[in-house]
């Protein structure tokens, strides 16, 4: 009796042996299956979800199950599942906010993220190109259907009747109320709203301008014993005149030179402005315009720009080079050529320009 006792008990005990192993392996593999679902869930959430989709849109009423079909079938998503999980486990399901999304490539928490802050407001991207003129900037602008260009040209032409002088915008402070905003309209990328005003565009546009001009700049434009308007016509000319940034305080000293000592200015690009050309050599009968923008028949400055000179000019005509150069003339290259006298000039026209 004693050892048939025995036997059972030993037996008892290696079936307690056998089940604790099989259940600390079943505990085993279950949590080796949590963690590489854990795992799974963590990859398809923070790793690419999908590709970037230019136009999604959310419609009023949508709930998560369409929004996610949707996202799937439009290439933006690759696991519904996660998603959807993601949003459950977020409480965000009823945060989705409906309209047009440009969504970018990127992980289901930011996807989640984008949707619930909602789309972003619809804009217009421009660049408007240095030494284009307020026609020019009217017609980009009205070709991108950003501005109606009639309108543009009515407040451009005549500032003060809308709203625009030195009261409003300090940097108008020199300008002759007898000239427009040529010059004073500063050329960038601009990023606008779709449903801005043409007030707007060249509110905005005015104010890039002051923020460009230092205080440093302004300080050394008064010690010169020059106002703005003086500097931004220069750099209007300069803009035109030299296409790189290479000799364009070397042409702003030969050019205030030519000032200081009297002698017109004799630039080709103020003839276009008067007739709208793009001449490279303007004809002899052009140069005799009457018009005060024509600097062979005017000496000084012309009465205000004759463009929308970018920053390189405006340095270039704040900070001329020190130079005995009194003509300059730009090869088909576009390099420039400087001569001290006219019969340096004429001899480098015949080399360069025949």
């Amino acid at each position: 009796m004693p050892e048939l006792y025995t036997t059972g008990k030993r037996t008892t005990k290696r079936k307690n042996k056998k089940l604790a192993v099989f259940l600390l392996w079943g505990f085993l593999w279950i949590f080796l299956g949590i963690l590489m679902s854990a795992l799974w869930f963590g990859w398809q959430l923070m790793g690419v979800r999908g590709s970037s989709v230019d136009e999604f849109v959310i419609e009023s009423g949508q709930g998560v199950n369409q929004v996610s079909n949707n996202l799937y079938k439009a290439g933006a998503l690759r696991s519904q599942l996660v998603f959807e999980t993601y949003l459950w486990m977020r409480d965000w399901e009823g945060d989705l906010i409906a309209g047009t999304y440009e969504i970018p490539s990127g992980n289901i928490v930011q996807l989640a993220n984008i949707l619930r802050v909602g789309p972003k407001a619809e804009e217009h991207r421009v660049t408007l190109i240095e030494g284009w003129t307020l026609k020019d900037m009217a017609r980009e602008l009205g070709k991108r259907g950003i501005a109606d260009e009639d309108r543009f040209m009515e407040i451009v032409t005549k500032p003060k009747a809308n709203g625009f002088s030195s009261d409003t915008v300090p940097i108008l402070y020199s300008k002759p109320d007898s000239v427009d905003l040529e010059g004073y309209l500063f050329p960038d990328t601009y990023r606008f709203l779709k449903k801005v005003s043409e007030e707007e565009i060249v509110e905005a546009l005015m104010k890039t301008l002051t923020l460009r001009i230092s205080e440093q700049m302004a300080k050394d434009i008064d010690a010169r014993g020059l106002t703005m308007h003086e500097i931004l016509t220069m750099a209007s000319i300069i803009e035109k005149e030299v296409p790189t940034d290479k000799d364009r305080r070397m042409v702003s000293g030969v050019l205030w030179n030519r000032i200081e000592k009297g002698m017109p200015l004799q630039v080709d690009s103020t003839i276009n402005y008067i007739t709208g050309n793009n001449d490279p050599a303007v004809s002899i009968d052009a140069t005799k315009i009457d018009n005060p923008f024509n600097t062979y028949k005017y000496k000084g400055l012309p009465p205000g720009p004759i463009s929308n000179p970018g920053l390189s000019a405006i340095m270039a005509a704040i900070y001329p080079e020190e130079t005995d150069y009194m003509f300059y003339l730009s090869k088909p290259s576009g390099e420039t050529v400087f001569s001290k006298t006219f019969e340096e000039h004429v001899v480098a026209k015949n080399k360069y320009l025949k």
